[in-house]
């Protein structure tokens, strides 16, 4: 199954040196939770604060779904993306 992963802020350029762009379409397991799609990217606990599926704060056990939307933000520092 396929989701959509974007990424903000300066884990923007973590994903285009990786991926090639900083929204990544992966196909994944059906019920794979969103910390194992996590540890796929390569994204330490210390590189992001918010992660949201479909525009929603979600559990890191949540199982994702066909079509979902994950978006990953880093943490913020006086106004700026860090």
């Amino acid at each position: 199954m396929k989701v959509e992963v974007k990424a903000y802020g300066h884990l923007r350029n973590h994903f285009i040196k990786r991926f090639g762009g900083d929204s990544i379409i992966l196909d994944i397991n059906e019920k794979t939770p969103l910390s194992e799609l996590i540890d796929k990217l390569d994204i330490s606990r210390d590189q992001y604060h918010i992660i949201l599926v479909n525009g929603l704060h979600v559990d890191m056990k949540t199982e994702l779904k066909e079509g979902d939307t994950v978006a990953i933000f880093p943490p913020i520092a006086g106004g700026v993306l860090l």
